[in-house]
């Protein structure tokens, strides 16, 4: 908990990062990124002359999905049940940004990095608070985390998140990709409650 005078900030906001793991291949990894492009049509969303895959599952990106659920159900990894809703590929050149944007409520949105963030992904937290809060406070809490090849980060899906213009000669390569959690029982939530990884 933080105070600023009489104003306390009770409650923090759940950010996951996991470091690169010893089975991080960024050479292999970035030539099935290569692959995927090549065969799939840009679609614009987010990005503002990035280039952004469909929707991909498991076959689409077989060693980017073994990666990263090997990041999932490590130690550092989400201790309870959940699935991989979404996924979807990153591609930025000189230039090229993603505008502020959300996933949606009650999920999580993360990031895998094949190439260094340049801390580039800003994050802002409007979770514990509104626009109108934003207004009165005058402030806004922005994050920019620092990623390397490799990383995996996770945060609410509902906080606004952006991608500043890419400013290196070498490309940014990235996939986003959702997480929801699954209902679970009584043995489970005990698991849960004695922070024991639940697969």
């Amino acid at each position: 908990m933080t105070a600023h005078g009489s104003l306390f900030k009770l409650f923090g906001v759940p950010f996951w990062h996991i470091k690169a793991k010893d089975n991080f291949n960024a050479e292999e990894l970035i030539q099935e990124a290569h692959d995927i492009q090549a065969k799939d049509k840009k679609r614009i969303v987010s990005n503002r002359g990035g280039w952004q895959s469909g929707f991909l599952e498991q076959p689409d990106c077989p060693l980017a999905w073994e990666y990263i659920r090997s990041c999932l159900e490590s130690a550092d990894g989400i201790p309870l049940r959940h699935k991989i809703d979404q996924g979807w590929l990153n591609i930025n050149k000189s230039g090229h940004y993603n505008v502020v944007h959300t996933h949606g409520d009650g999920r999580l949105a993360c990031v895998f990095y094949l190439t260094d963030g340049h801390r580039k992904l800003g994050i802002l937290n409007t979770l514990c608070t509104d626009q109108a809060h934003l207004q009165i406070l005058d402030e806004g809490e922005c994050f920019y985390p620092i990623c390397e090849a490799g990383d995996l980060i996770m945060f609410p899906s509902k906080l606004p998140h952006w991608v500043e213009s890419h400013s290196e000669e070498t490309e940014r390569i990235t996939y986003a990709f959702n997480i929801s959690f699954l209902e679970i029982g009584a043995p489970e939530n005990k698991k849960l409650r004695e922070n024991v990884h639940v697969s």
